[in-house]
């Protein structure tokens, strides 16, 4: 699994969704060991040479940054060591999900900006303060509708001002859709 964390850090843009048998297996043969996190294995995405994933150290959610370049990781708030996989030093970042990180996060992986639908099918995600839950992307996980919610983590409406009344997506309540738009994913970034 270790050629498959290789490959992720050669990405130059965002990369492909990696198939699920073999994001479990990254997660736990590698990820879990080295960043002391139980890994969330859908979270893990490729993008600028980085791969970047979620998990959990007791009942903290966290950030994980794995990259061969420390600045992939310096600019989120959190803490950056050098570690070794396999004999090669790579950068870890460890980092809280705060909203200045998750602001960061959002501009480096595009698909957790709001995005305009137009007319595609959509079904609202969210409880009665609009916050979706992983069951509620389970739910339409197989589906060809986008989740919709138009809170974002920090729990501000993050629909542009004037474009209201359309149909936007957002990162569901820390919730997110993957490269090619066909697996939408839980994201715990609150």
């Amino acid at each position: 699994m270790t050629d498959l964390l290789f490959e992720c850090l050669k990405t130059e843009n965002l990369g492909s969704a990696i198939e699920e048998k073999e994001a479990v297996q990254l997660a736990k043969d590698v990820l879990e060991g080295v960043a002391n996190l139980k890994v969330y294995p859908r979270s893990l995405a490729a993008a600028n040479r980085t791969l970047y994933f979620l998990g959990r150290r007791d009942k903290a959610k966290l950030l994980g940054i794995i990259s061969e370049n420390p600045q992939s990781g310096e600019v989120f708030e959190g803490h950056q060591a050098k570690v070794s996989i396999k004999g090669k030093e790579v950068y870890l970042t460890v980092a809280s999900t705060q909203p200045g990180n998750a602001a960061l996060l959002r501009e480096t992986l595009h698909f957790l900006k709001p995005q305009l639908l137009g007319t595609k099918k959509s079904a609202g995600c969210g409880d009665r303060l609009a916050l979706a839950t992983p069951g509620h992307i389970r739910a339409i996980r197989k589906s060809s509708l986008a989740p919709i919610s138009l809170n974002s983590p920090s729990g501000k409406t993050s629909v542009p001002a004037g474009h209201r009344n359309k149909s936007w997506t957002t990162p569901c309540g820390g919730c997110f859709r993957r490269a090619g738009g066909k697996d939408t994913v839980p994201m715990p970034i609150t």
